[in-house]
């Protein structure tokens, strides 16, 4: 019996919403259960149970998990939440922006020279495989070159 995957369509949203929230300027340093299912325009059950599997390695919940979702609220989130959602830099995340922005850069380049010199380095960034860039990149924010 397979196991359903969870990630992409349940954690992940619910995770981006509270780094969100708890990132907001003046906000509580806390985060209730019906502000995150506001945010992500589900029921507070749902977000409840999301919460409730990215306790501990992500998110740090406060009160009691028995009664539901009235009774937990969200007082912090762990430097890995913060990765996850793209908020702190990761070699995988750095790496994607790197290609994405010297394929944006050729796209919006008027100069026919300049635009076909930014589409090899993009092409040259792609290809030399993500695994060796995200491995460079990870070097380099670890400042080991």
């Amino acid at each position: 019996m397979a196991v359903e995957p969870t990630w992409y369509g349940r954690d992940l949203p619910v995770l981006a919403a509270t780094v969100s929230l708890l990132s907001e300027p003046g906000h509580a340093p806390a985060v209730q259960v019906w502000q995150i299912a506001e945010r992500v325009k589900w029921e507070p059950q749902d977000v409840f149970e999301a919460l409730v599997a990215l306790k501990d390695d992500y998110v740090v919940l406060q009160g009691a998990i028995r009664p539901g979702p009235g009774a937990v609220m969200v007082v912090g989130v762990t430097s890995e939440a913060r990765r996850a959602v793209g908020q702190w830099p990761t070699p995988e995340n750095i790496s994607a922006r790197l290609l994405a922005a010297l394929q944006e850069a050729a796209d919006r380049e008027s100069d026919p020279a300049q635009k076909s010199r930014l589409r090899t380095a993009a092409e040259a960034v792609a290809g030399i495989g993500r695994g060796v860039l995200v491995e460079v990149v990870a070097k380099v924010i670890t400042a080991h070159i």
